[in-house]
């Protein structure tokens, strides 16, 4: 799934004027007066019931979505009867697609019903088809639009396309393509499973151990710097047939910080295998 962001200090700060505003009708009004006490016995018990009665607790839904459920159920608690869901090696990845194809019907199925709040009547229609000539019978009916917020739908993507493009139109060509690939044999995942397991029987840990090492990589990259000041960055995340995450990572650097030769590039990329007194940690 691509993703695109620009760094923090690009970003402009919005919304002084609008505090302004509301400071400024805030002063315009005038302090309420106290109420005058006429020694009425319903108004003091009135106010008396009031105070004991305190702020209103914030009621909480009994129900929740197939998504939270799943997610419920996924994770692998102590004691092993809390969680059986993770020993079902291929029957468990099976159970999570059957998951996945729920959640994803009930999308689809809320995007059915509420094509009016989806403003789908702002695209075109059967008029539109005779209008261009497209008159073919099999092609006209009901049009169900998907959105952009649909994840993996043609809006989506398109949307993410557009722009990927428009930040490097603003930020110019990317400096860096960086792949980080998932490895089955980290110990956040080799300790983190059951006897007889593999990390293939195990999708929910190998995308969350995945997951936290891409942030750290990326925080590496855009907080720290250890290549530069980094003024936009797009990733996508994919998968492997084997069932691996991959993210490939673009970064623009600032103008200052672009490499300039094969020299500076030579320093940023290494292909050799590192040393083990060197570099334990890389070994």
């Amino acid at each position: 799934m691509p993703h695109a962001a620009v760094a923090p200090n690009r970003r402009r700060a919005v919304g002084g004027e609008e505090e302004g505003d509301a400071g400024h009708v805030a002063g315009d009004v005038e302090p309420a007066q106290p109420a005058q006490d006429d020694g009425s016995e319903e108004e003091g018990d009135a106010e008396h019931v009031a105070a004991d009665a305190g702020p209103a607790q914030p009621t909480q839904s009994k129900k929740i979505i197939a998504r939270e459920w799943a997610c419920y159920h996924m994770q692998d608690r102590n004691p092993a009867s809390h969680s059986f869901f993770v020993y079902g090696k291929r029957l468990y990845q099976e159970w999570v697609v059957d998951q996945y194809s729920k959640v994803e019907s009930q999308r689809l199925f809320y995007i059915r019903n509420n094509q009016g709040p989806l403003r789908a009547a702002i695209y075109g229609g059967v008029a539109d088809a005779i209008t261009n000539n497209d008159a073919n019978i099999d092609n006209l009916g009901k049009l169900i639009i998907l959105p952009s917020s649909f994840i993996g739908g043609h809006r989506h993507m398109a949307q993410l396309y557009q722009d990927s493009m428009a930040i490097v139109r603003q930020y110019g060509k990317p400096d860096l393509f960086i792949t980080m690939t998932c490895n089955p044999k980290w110990e956040e995942i080799i300790s983190a499973l059951k006897p007889s397991e593999i990390a293939n029987d195990r999708p929910d840990l190998v995308t969350r151990v995945f997951f936290g090492k891409l942030q750290h990589l990326l925080d590496e990259l855009l907080k720290k710097g250890i290549f530069g000041e980094v003024v936009a960055n797009i990733h996508v995340i994919e998968w492997q047939k084997r069932g691996l995450p991959h993210a490939h990572i673009l970064f623009i650097l600032h103008s200052n910080h672009k490499p300039q030769g094969p020299d500076e590039y030579d320093h940023m990329v290494s292909a050799e295998l590192p040393d083990k007194d060197a570099h334990p940690t890389l070994f």
